[in-house]
């Protein structure tokens, strides 16, 4: 019986080991080769477009649609907390926030985990964001509402509350050259240099 077992081993080992470096290789290569997010601008429509109604809750469960932030440009993040170019984009995204006044451009990420807002705070905590409030449509039907194909996907809505840009993918939202374009188009004066804490 010990020398079936032996003979087994010897036969499946290099296997093992190539399905054990199958396994290990990407988690290895993304923590010490970390891909850097594109610095690509939100694509600007032409022509402004309408939008449907959406809902969506914060933490406490309060609901909120988009005809309440009329009157500020909205930066609103469709996003997941399983998804992983969502997780690489997030903490950008708490920078750029940190850098204009909610007056000037309200950023509104949400998430839609079907868990709500439980693993949303969890997820904040663990990565530190501090500059952003929690939004949550665990329903999934804000990405339906807006033609989202897949996450993340990001939409700039004027003051008027009509769409005039989206960037489907992630995006480095802290970079220089995204601040100053979303500063131009809302016409802010924001310091790009500033850093949170």
């Amino acid at each position: 019986m010990n020398c079936a077992i032996l003979t087994l081993l010897r036969r499946s080992g290099p296997i093992i080991v190539i399905v054990g470096a199958f396994a290990v290789l990407p988690f290895l290569a993304h923590k010490f080769f970390q891909p850097k997010l594109p610095v690509a601008m939100l694509d600007l429509h032409e022509v402004p477009r309408q939008l449907a109604e959406i809902e969506i809750q914060d933490e406490t469960g309060k609901q909120y649609t988009l005809g309440q932030f009329h009157g500020n440009f909205v930066l609103v993040n469709i996003w997941a907390t399983w998804c992983p170019p969502c997780k690489e984009e997030m903490p950008s995204l708490n920078t750029l926030a940190s850098r204009f006044s909610t007056k000037d451009l309200k950023i509104i990420p949400v998430s839609v985990d079907v868990s709500g807002d439980l693993t949303v705070r969890h997820f904040y905590t663990e990565f530190g964001l501090d500059k952003l409030s929690i939004y949550v449509d665990p329903s999934s039907n804000v990405m339906h509402a807006l033609s989202v194909l897949g996450i993340p996907t990001t939409v700039l809505i004027n003051r008027e509350g009509l769409e005039i840009g989206r960037r489907v993918g992630p995006a480095q939202w802290d970079s220089p050259e995204i601040s100053e374009g979303l500063a131009r188009i809302i016409g802010s004066d924001i310091n790009v240099t500033k850093h949170p804490r």
